[in-house]
Order: C-alpha cells, then sequence, then structure tokens
C-alpha cells in the first residue's frame, strides 16, 4: 500500500464537504464541464476543497476530476486520484437528497480494476462508505456484505435508464425486460445506488447505457468488493481512469441473479 493514509484523508475532506456543500449560492450555474453537463458553484468548490487537501498532503498525484479534467498536483506524480465532486446536483439543485461525493486512487498508470481505495460520502446524511481492495467495504465503519438474493423475481434493483434521445427505444425495451425484477429504485446519483448495493440494501445495480464516465470509479471499486460487477456484455470493467472514458455496469451480490440481469438485457 502507498505511503499515506488515504481514509484519514479522505474522512477530513467527508467532513469539510458536508460543511461545504451548505454554503449559499451553491445551485448557481457557472459553465459547462468536460462531459456537456452544467457545472454548478457547489461543483466547484466541492473540487476546489479536493484539490487544496490534496495540494497540502504532499502526495506525488494528478487528479481526475469532473468539472476541470485533469489537475496536475505534483511534479513527478505516482498516483491518479479521480474525484467525482457532486453526484446528484440535479437532486441537489431541486434541494432533496440524495447527493454524494466519491473519491479514489489507482497506481498512475492503473485503470478502474487497479483502484486501491475508495470513499463515498452521501453529503445530506454524511453517512461514508469505504472500500479497501480485498478488504470487503464498510459503511460507517461496519463492514457490510452484499444480498444474496439469487432470482430476478425476488429483487430489488437500482435501474438508470436516463435515456439519451437517440437511443430511447432500446432503452424502453431494456427497461422492459428488466421489470421483471419485485421493484427497482432510482435515488438520483449511481454512486449512492452502488454503495446500497454493495451492502445489501439493493440486490444489484444496472446502468447499461454505456455513458456513465470513469469520474464514478469509486463507486464501481466498492461494488467490486462485495458483488460480481461486469460490463452489459459480462466483461470485466478495465476502462482508463479518464474523464472521457465511460462503461456500463451490472453488479449483483450473487452470480446467480448477475447472470439473470445479463441474460434480461440481451432480450
Amino acid at each position: 500500500m502507498p505511503p499515506f493514509d488515504f481514509l484519514k484523508l479522505a474522512k477530513r475532506i467527508g467532513r469539510k464537504a458536508v460543511k461545504t456543500a451548505l454554503l449559499p449560492g451553491g445551485r448557481e450555474k457557472l459553465s459547462t464541464n468536460p462531459l456537456g453537463q452544467t457545472t454548478i458553484k457547489a461543483d466547484k468548490r466541492l473540487e476546489d476543497l479536493v484539490i487544496s487537501e490534496l495540494r497540502a498532503s504532499k502526495i506525488p498525484c494528478v487528479l481526475v476530476t469532473e468539472e476541470a479534467s485533469l489537475v496536475k498536483i505534483s511534479g513527478k506524480p505516482e498516483w491518479k486520484f479521480v474525484l467525482d465532486p457532486l453526484d446528484g446536483s440535479e437532486n441537489f439543485k431541486r434541494g432533496i437528497p440524495p447527493y454524494a461525493l466519491g473519491f479514489c486512487y489507482a497506481p498512475i498508470k492503473g485503470r478502474a480494476d487497479d483502484v486501491l481505495e475508495s470513499y463515498i460520502i452521501e453529503l445530506c446524511s454524511g453517512e461514508e462508505f469505504y472500500a479497501r481492495k480485498g478488504k470487503g467495504v464498510f459503511r460507517d465503519g461496519v463492514r457490510v456484505h452484499a444480498s444474496k438474493v439469487k432470482s430476478l423475481p425476488e429483487s430489488i434493483i437500482s435501474l438508470d435508464f436516463n435515456d439519451e434521445p437517440s437511443s430511447k427505444k432500446s432503452r424502453a425495451e431494456e427497461k422492459i425486460a428488466l421489470l421483471g425484477c419485485s421493484d427497482y429504485r432510482r435515488l438520483g446519483p449511481d454512486l449512492v445506488d452502488m454503495c446500497y448495493t454493495a451492502c445489501g440494501g439493493l440486490d444489484g445495480f444496472v446502468d447499461p447505457r454505456k455513458t456513465l464516465s470513469l469520474v464514478h470509479a469509486s463507486g464501481v471499486a466498492i461494488l467490486s468488493e462485495t458483488c460480481i460487477v461486469t460490463d452489459e456484455k459480462g466483461k470485466p470493467i478495465r476502462s482508463k481512469l479518464e474523464v472521457g472514458e465511460c462503461t456500463a455496469v451490472v453488479a449483483a451480490g450473487t452470480k446467480e441473479l448477475h447472470a439473470e440481469l445479463l441474460s434480461a438485457l440481451r432480450k
């Protein structure tokens, strides 16, 4: 493991982020980010907070982030940090929970499956999720496990079908196929849905759109500690840790349910 205390750094950022999210004027629109999404003042404040903390830490790294794309923190970077400063910004703008900050890192040339530690904080409740590669997932410091549900009709699944206009037909077909589940949820921020799937609150997570940016790598890493996680074709997610890289995600706590989810997507 690296010669720095990631969890201590992440928890300090988390405490400050909860307060930062409450500052007035956070919903003000500022610009458009590299993903074509609107950046609001809260996005920028949270991103600036993480940049400041990383610079103060003296960790030799770069930061991949949704708003600024790539930020060089030191001269000879050895690590790549990945940040989604405000996942669920639409919820934030409307004044409803949840919304979250997600933060993780890998070696400088690492990919999504090389993430070593990951931290996500739900900024309304302050609830924290942490994962260390090969060591499991912790929710507010308590070890958690994925659901053991094996069949689609017994499952509650997180579904993200936030349609692009050009793909409404295929998304609708997939949605109908997946409605064989007992029920489904869509909280807004995928990072939060991923965490609740990793800890067994939800039985599976499906985002088949192939548009999920790798700034969500913290969520993929947390899912991967307790669940079976692939893309929509059943292949491992090994994408580059770059803002422009996107993937689909299909995850479940059991191989049986994961297989049923993949089968539903193929119908």
